[in-house]
């Protein structure tokens, strides 16, 4: 009977050494209290068995080799442990006081931290090396085969500090880290989980940080990934960040944290890196919940954003400190990422921004879609290089500012090849209560879309819907774009209950043939189209609109009027539909006494055509050349008017009927009647 005894009992310690990665060979040690802990804890590839409570009086002790500390009840107080290659540590939640964990050599292999809880203390010394840390990887050390799981870690200035490869830290439990007054030098520092800041360039690759809750209140960022060097392969996913009074409720006032999740910032390496923010609850900072940069220099080209797929996180509560003049500031999520990044599918909600894209790298597209965006003052913006970017399929309500802003640095508004931007099939809605619109081109203005100082080759805005349920406040489309703006199409859109619907401040060319508004449908608003008038007296058509309920189409645009229905045909001449009424308060009108307020001053081209609607007239003129003088020779179509008719208006062999003389004329050289 003893035999068999003998025989399960190495049976079942041969299976638990092989389950802790030990070899069957390996020494097994039982530690009893009447020794100390250093004196017993000595060999190499041993499992320790630890049922009783230890004290280390503030020492240190360096565990051996291949050691494992099974603890079985057990405990380590009052001081500290560094780890070595093949060190395990693994408890059934254990509670250690005031203990540190540290690995502090190069070259460490395949440490595992599982099931113990760490309650520490803080130091708020001002040297960001003095900080107490409760697992932390020294400066200078790394780590290759790194987990901590299922552990609870609080009251320390940071949790978790650790740099290596092969990263893993899932499913612990952060709270109470940090500490409420900022200490120089070292408030950065405190982090409930921090992976990256390599001291050196070697390659590092694959940091997991899943499924664990940080819910530290004074911390500086929940989960940071921040000064990468050469790692790749950044996975954040099922985390909760949530600032909390200890883990009884969330602390949704007195925000103190700058970040929820960071990534890169301080880097020196390429970042053209892979990385994953994903399915995440993100409440209550002040900086950005997540935030992802590339660059810590204010250049505007190159390869080295994160190659980044931020997905499916909630994010709830970022507000701007009022101090705080970083322009991404109070946003959910703030990042500058390269070409194929995508952001998709978050749920943002009381932010001062939505998404902030500081900057787009390289030559490729990125995209942001399938985003919830609600109660916040801006949606979606970028505020300094746009290349090739697809915002569609948002929705974004109850905004106070801007729903999708695109604003352009000067320095790089000018460099317009391979730059490209599709707003589409977003669904935007304003707040009724943003204030009454005073000058309509004031870049203050509330907008569903608000694009400024843009360069792109093409800027498309098409087959949104805006609403504002207030026609005094909220412009739909506001386009403050100088002389940049000949590349931009804004066509298929539903606006309604908007001050204007689309509101365009002038620009330097003759015509808007390559600045299209077309197929929009206006319903409610105070006025559809309100365009600015150049000194060139701009000929500005727009295609194919429609209007439902609107007070007025283009407003009292009076002697120089300028923006009529028509169509813009693919050789670049143009059709006016008109009514083709007379000024008759007015004294000059073009060449034609009398004319229709459609010729006044303005730049046609041969083939373009103006449609009269009442046929005062004629049915229809057709340009036929022009002069010098930029005065437009006509054709027309059932032509009758009267004799004041300058020679200049009229192309050789045109036939219209005197209704002075009620005979029919002809010009060749001049006009004589037609016998």
């Amino acid at each position: 009977m003893y035999s068999q005894q003998r025989l399960l009992f190495v049976i079942l310690l041969s299976f638990f050494l092989s389950a802790c990665g030990v070899s069957a060979k390996a020494s097994y040690v039982q530690l009893v209290a009447s020794k100390s802990f250093a004196s017993q804890c000595n060999q190499e590839n041993t499992v320790y068995d630890i049922r009783e409570d230890f004290n280390l009086n503030g020492t240190t002790v360096r565990i051996p080799k291949g050691a494992v500390l099974k603890l079985n009840g057990g405990t380590i107080n009052n001081g500290g442990l560094i780890l070595q290659s093949n060190n395990k540590i693994i408890g059934t939640g254990e509670v250690f006081n005031r203990l540190l964990i540290t690995i502090d050599d190069k070259n460490v292999e395949n440490i595992l931290i599982n099931g113990i809880e760490l309650s520490g203390y803080k130091n708020i010394a001002k040297k960001e090396e003095d900080i107490v840390t409760g697992i932390r990887v020294n400066l200078g050390a790394t780590v290759n085969n790194l987990t901590i799981s299922n552990c609870i870690i609080h009251n320390f200035n940071a949790g978790i500090t650790a740099r290596g490869s092969n990263i893993y830290i899932k499913d612990n439990i952060l709270y109470d880290n940090g500490h409420k007054n900022s200490v120089v030098h070292v408030h950065d520092g405190e982090i409930d989980i921090c992976a990256g800041y390599n001291s050196t360039s070697i390659h590092t690759c694959n940091f997991i940080i899943s499924g664990n809750r940080c819910l530290s209140k004074y911390v500086h960022r929940n989960i940071d990934c921040g000064k990468l060097l050469s790692e790749d392969n950044i996975l954040i996913t099922d985390n909760i960040c949530v600032s909390m009074n200890g883990m009884s409720s969330d602390a949704a006032d007195d925000i103190y944290k700058a970040q929820c999740i960071l990534v890169g910032y301080a880097g020196t390496s390429k970042r053209d890196k892979g990385v994953i923010i994903s399915n995440n609850i993100c409440k209550h900072c002040n900086w950005s919940a997540i935030y992802v940069r590339a660059d810590n220099s204010e250049k505007t080209e190159g390869t080295n954003g994160y190659l980044a797929l931020i997905t499916n996180n909630y994010i709830e509560n970022v507000i701007k400190d009022p101090k705080n003049t970083f322009s991404a500031a109070g946003a959910a999520i703030a990042c500058e990422l390269r070409e194929g990044s995508m952001i998709s599918n978050n749920i943002i909600k009381n932010c001062t921004q939505g998404v902030n894209l500081g900057r787009i790298f390289s030559y490729g597209h990125m995209k942001v879609s399938g985003n919830s965006i609600d109660n916040c003052d801006y949606g979606i913006l970028n505020n300094s290089v746009a290349k090739k970017i697809d915002i569609t399929d948002n929705s974004i309500t109850n905004i106070t500012l801007k729903g999708i802003s695109i604003i352009e640095s000067s320095s790089v508004a000018n460099k317009s090849a391979d730059k490209y931007v599709n707003i589409s099939n977003n669904h935007i809605t304003m707040s009724g209560k943003n204030a009454a619109i005073k000058n309509s081109f004031s870049d203050e203005n509330s907008a569903g879309v608000f694009l400024y100082n843009i360069g792109a080759t093409s800027y498309s805005v098409y087959s949104n819907f805006i609403h504002s349920d207030n026609p005094l406040a909220n412009i739909g489309v506001l386009v403050l774009c100088n002389t940049k703006d000949s590349y931009l199409t804004v066509n298929g859109n539903k606006i309604s209950g908007c001050y204007a619907g689309i509101c365009k401040k002038a620009d330097s060319a003759a015509r808007n043939v390559n600045c299209r508004m077309i197929a929009n449908d206006f319903t409610n608003c105070t006025q559809a189209f309100m365009i600015g008038a150049n000194s060139n007296k701009q000929l500005f058509i727009v295609e194919d609109n429609r209007y439902e309920n609107c007070k007025s189409k283009f407003g009292d645009q009076s002697w120089a009027k300028m923006v009529f229905d028509g169509k813009i045909n693919p050789d670049g001449s143009i059709i006016v539909f008109d009514d083709c009424s007379t000024d008759l308060s007015s004294k000059k009108f073009g060449t034609i006494k009398s004319a229709p307020v459609c010729f006044y001053d303005k730049e046609f081209k041969e083939g373009d055509v103006i449609m009269s609607s009442n046929r005062t007239y004629f049915s229809a003129a057709t340009c036929y050349s022009t002069d010098k003088t930029k005065n437009a020779h006509w054709r027309f179509e059932n032509a009758s008017m009267p004799d004041q008719l300058i020679e200049s208006l009229a192309a050789p062999g045109q036939i219209v009927y005197s209704t002075s003389q009620k005979k029919m004329r002809v010009f060749d050289r001049y006009w004589r009647n037609l016998e």
